[in-house]
């Protein structure tokens, strides 16, 4: 319908605006874009003369959206028109407010020379003390980027000081943790580790549990640069587990993508790409889009280093995509030296050259951009020259890693298996004897029924210890044989599975979970390995067990075929849909929380699958969102 005018503003329409812009910020993102659709209607199409404070506190708030939802030209376009207006109007606190927002939406471009001059003057100005502390984080951090982590440090500690002589202690967790970052990159670290920890303990007395887990995590990435593989991983776990408490996407995908950082730093592949998926889909959900495009090239990063090129390009392109739709500079950098890598690795080497040139180019951009001299033709071809060497230097290690690339991954291959059976495996049935320990160290069961369960956990620990023998025995035969030809014999499959089953059922029963062997009191002989067979059945099971909820059942059973035997295990759990059995069933890591939070990262079943294979079976999946999840594994037996 044709606006014919302004509309007049009526008590129901400002009550409206109030409300959905009290909202807008907490919103999920897809019912934040629909109100803020409603906003601009309001906006553009009413009549403001008798309203101009909601009229601009409508108008900020839509700016300060856009920026936070990487809208970064639309937002930069209405902080410059409220500047205009304010300055008109002769507001000068609108004014303060538009002009930092503003530079706040300069640095998320990553223009942050000019970002950090609009704040210098700013600074200059009669402005309120705690704006003042904004300011001088924001420009310690500026200054940090701007590779002068002198200068962001003398922010930092001037902020620190403003916020002590206010006597708001809690002020200083910021510029403490930004004043840690320069350390670090300093390589400082130590030092930064001391500033860190200040940080978290002034953020544990005040209940901060958002910088409780961004600290953590900084101290866990310093740990890893001190080569402390044990601090490293138990800081970020912590730090998941604050994310998590905290409930923030944005923190948590941090935690995630900072365990990938630091397991990639120790040469753990396999878990690194875990988590950086995890990161990867909590991003997509979330208004991170910067987050989100640096975790897609963590991600082809690393499947550049294992030779999975194709996956590696798509990542590649998605991130593209990201930094193209929202406009962002900051991460092009590293975009396009992974493009070149990229083009290297395939053997593109005039691709790779043009990424080179383009590389330096953009280098020259940026330079001009954030420096009050512009940047010489001399400088801009230094920086080509310098790139298109490295180029040549890549293509020649290139080649002389080649020949050993196939031995050296088909090495780490066996290896990540065997750390994610035993990591996977061995942690069940642990869970379960602390769990019952820690019942009898309450003094809640009598002497006779610790009697009992310490004849129990005698069995469990039996069991555990047979399974790592397993593991190894099965190491070795791998070394000897990739076929596994020696290591099938004929056993009782049903023995097996009730083997398993008494494995699992106490964790079963202490999330209110019925686990039944169907098969039990039956006989089914079969020639199998049977290590593989333990391996793979477990995984399913721990699985079910993970992704079923209370009042659920998981049912084990087992039937022959004409050259065949099969394993089924069913349960009623929280299913899944079409798209994800389908990757779970090619082999990709699809992680997600289980029924009590339990992390799951999908390698137990790449696991089954790799066992399966090597018995030169299959496994189908019949699976319906909420209904439940029915696998059943078809194996070959040349017996029958």
């Amino acid at each position: 319908m044709e606006v014919k005018g302004l509309l007049e503003l009526q008590d129901k329409d400002t009550a409206q605006i109030q409300f959905l812009l009290k909202n807008l910020m907490e919103l999920p993102r897809k019912d934040a874009a629909e109100n803020a659709k409603i906003l601009e209607v309001y906006r553009k199409n009413y009549n403001w003369e008798v309203n101009r404070e909601l009229f601009l506190e409508l108008w900020f708030t839509l700016a300060e959206y856009y920026a936070r939802n990487d809208q970064i030209p639309l937002a930069l376009e209405y902080f410059e028109d409220l500047i205009e207006d304010c300055e008109a109007h002769q507001e000068p606190e609108k004014l303060r407010r538009a002009k930092a927002n503003l530079a706040t939406a300069y640095a998320q471009c990553g223009f942050y020379q000019q970002a950090l001059d609009t704040w210098k003057v700013m600074l200059e100005e009669d402005l309120p003390p705690v704006m003042q502390l904004t300011l001088l984080n924001n420009m310690s951090v500026a200054s940090g980027v701007l590779s002068n982590p002198e200068e962001g440090i003398g922010y930092g500690y001037r902020a620190v000081a403003l916020a002590e002589e206010l006597n708001l202690p809690k002020e200083r967790i910021d510029p403490l943790i930004n004043i840690g970052s320069h350390y670090y990159h300093q390589d400082k670290t130590e030092r930064a580790l001391e500033v860190w920890k200040e940080a978290l303990s002034l953020a544990e007395t005040y209940g901060k549990l958002r910088r409780c887990a961004e600290v953590l995590n900084s101290i866990s990435l310093a740990y890893a640069k001190l080569g402390d593989k044990a601090n490293a991983l138990s800081y970020a776990h912590v730090a998941l587990a604050k994310a998590l408490e905290y409930t923030s996407d944005q923190d948590i995908g941090m935690a995630y993508n900072n365990l990938g950082v630091i397991n990639r730093e120790f040469g753990n592949s396999t878990e690194a790409l875990a988590f950086f998926y995890q990161a990867r889909d909590i991003y997509e959900n979330s208004y991170d889009s910067v987050a989100l495009a640096n975790v897609l090239m963590n991600i082809a990063e690393l499947q550049i280093a294992v030779g999975e090129l194709d996956s590696a390009w798509e990542n590649l392109l998605r991130s593209e995509a990201v930094i193209e739709e929202h406009g962002f500079s900051v991460i092009r950098e590293r975009y396009l030296k992974l493009c070149v890598q990229y083009r290297i690795k395939t053997g593109e080497l005039d691709k790779a050259l043009e990424y080179s040139k383009e590389l330096a180019e953009f280098l020259g951009e940026m330079l001009h951009q954030n420096s009050q001299n512009s940047i010489s033709t001399e400088e801009a071809d230094y920086y080509r020259r310098k790139i298109e060497n490295q180029a040549e230097k890549l293509r020649k290690q290139n080649e002389e890693l080649s020949a050993a690339n196939a031995s050296l991954v088909e090495t780490n291959d066996l290896l990540s298996r065997v750390i994610s059976i035993i990591s996977h495996d061995v942690r069940a049935p642990l869970a379960n004897i602390i769990q019952t320990l820690d019942l009898v160290n309450q003094g809640l069961l009598n002497s006779e029924t610790i009697h009992t369960i310490f004849q129990d956990l005698q069995g469990s620990s039996s069991r555990i210890f047979d399974m790592l023998n397993g593991v190894l025995t099965w190491l070795n035969t791998a070394r000897r044989d990739s076929e596994f030809g020696e290591s099938k014999i004929s056993f009782d499959l049903v023995i097996l599975l009730e083997e398993i089953s008494e494995l699992y059922r106490p964790i079963a029963m202490n999330k209110g979970i019925i686990l039944k062997n169907l098969s039990r009191g039956t006989e089914l002989n079969v020639w199998s390995d049977r290590d593989l067979l333990a391996i793979m059945i477990r995984n399913l099971v721990n699985n079910s067990v993970k992704y079923t909820g209370k009042g659920g059942k998981i049912e084990l059973e087992t039937s022959r075929e004409p050259g065949c035997f099969k394993i089924i295990v069913t349960d009623t759990g929280t299913g899944m849909s079409r798209d994800q059995a389908e990757k779970l069933i090619a082999g990709q890591l699809t992680g997600m929380l289980g029924t009590e939070q339990e992390p799951g990262f999908g390698l137990g079943f790449k696991l089954c699958l790799d066992s399966v294979k090597r018995l030169g079976g299959k496994i189908f999946i019949e699976s319906e969102l909420k209904q439940g999840t029915k696998i059943t594994a078809k194996i070959p037996d040349p017996a029958t």
